[in-house]
This record gives structure tokens, sequence and C-alpha cells, in this order.
């Protein structure tokens, strides 16, 4: 009986109370206060400036969160889609409520292709 509680309480635990979309994003809202979102989109590289030996970079500008879905600043993970090599997204002064997307290339100066990139954030709604 002991094992069938304490599955009880972790199935509500892990039950999302809101679901949504907003922008980019699908969000999830979760009974214990976690909070994750994910979306991707397409980002557009250009001429690159150099960076650390190898790579370019480009500052691709800020992407808004779903708006009130965070208290506190979520972790955002991302990752390209598809057979994109050598392309990584990361993140700059990441915010509650938004994050700035920062994209590294290996290839000399990047290509003027647009790249689809997803993202994955996770923190607390409460």
């Amino acid at each position: 009986m002991t094992l069938l509680n304490d599955i009880l309480q972790l199935c509500l635990a892990n039950t999302p109370v809101e679901v949504g979309t907003e922008g980019i994003w699908t969000y999830v809202k979760y009974a214990d206060g976690r909070a994750e979102c994910y979306g991707q989109q397409s980002i557009n590289w250009g001429n690159g400036t150099a960076w650390a030996g190898g790579y370019y970079h480009t500052q691709i500008g800020t992407i808004d969160f779903p708006s009130g879905l965070f208290a506190t600043p979520p972790v955002l993970n991302s990752f390209t889609i598809g057979a994109v090599i050598g392309a990584v997204v990361g993140q700059s002064t990441l915010t509650k409520d938004e994050v700035a997307i920062i994209m590294l290339n290996g290839a000399a100066g990047g290509s003027t292709k647009a790249y689809p990139v997803g993202f994955i954030a996770k923190g607390r709604w409460k």
C-alpha cells in the first residue's frame, strides 16, 4: 500500500496543470512548480565575425519566452535540427522573460543558409 501511495504522489506531482502555445513555443506547467517550453526557429546565418581562432559568430537577437511563464531564469538548451554540422546556438544575458541568442559556426565566415534550431527551456513557474 505504501508503494502504491508513493507512485500516486509521484504521478500527481508530475501532472501538467497547463499546456499551451505562444509564438514559437509550446509550454507546460506542472503541479510541482516546474515549467518547460520548447520550440524551433530557422536562424539565418550571414557574415560572421571571427571568434576564438576558428569560429565565427553572429548575434541573432532575442527570443521571448511565453509571457509570465518563468518565475526565475530557466536553463536553456538548444540543438540543431537536421544535418547541420558545426553550428551551435548559445545563450547570453538570459533572463526569466527572454534569451539573447548567439550562433557559432566552424565554417570560414559561415554560409548564407538558414539553420533550423530547436530550443528547450526548463525552470520554475511558481
